[in-house]
């Protein structure tokens, strides 16, 4: 599983080295660690982390390029989670952005068909 975290909101994950309860992904974002990741642009961190049920979880940080007024703030990152701490950032990355390719092409159907927020599948069974 991959999703994404809201920055704004506090959290409740604790950094699973020091088991402290942070109080915001900022906090997260200072206490990971660089990784490299050929060809990224920009800083990628990674932490594991605890939820409050104590399942440890993978939290990858990358630039969030699409806030373009100061593309160097520190701050400006989207945070990226999964269940599955065998995967690395690069494939944490690599999965979230395939999925986003997919979210981001349903949107644009919906646009180019004139569907609204009320177009929502409510039974599967005939798909």
């Amino acid at each position: 599983m991959v999703f994404t975290l809201n920055s704004e909101r506090p959290q409740t994950f604790s950094d699973a080295n020091t088991g402290e309860l942070p109080t915001n992904l900022k906090t997260l974002y200072r206490r990971a660690s660089e990784v490299q990741i050929p060809g990224s642009k920009g800083l990628i961190k990674e932490i594991n982390v605890l939820t409050k049920s104590g399942k440890e979880m993978k939290l990858v940080f990358v630039p969030n390029i699409s806030m373009q007024p100061n593309k160097n703030d520190k701050n400006n990152f989207i945070g990226i989670i999964s269940s599955d701490l065998s995967l690395s950032a690069e494939q944490i990355t690599t999965l979230y952005l395939r999925r986003w390719s997919i979210e981001t092409n349903f949107r644009i159907e919906k646009q180019f068909l004139g569907l609204g927020k009320e177009c929502q599948a409510q039974n599967f069974d005939p798909i």
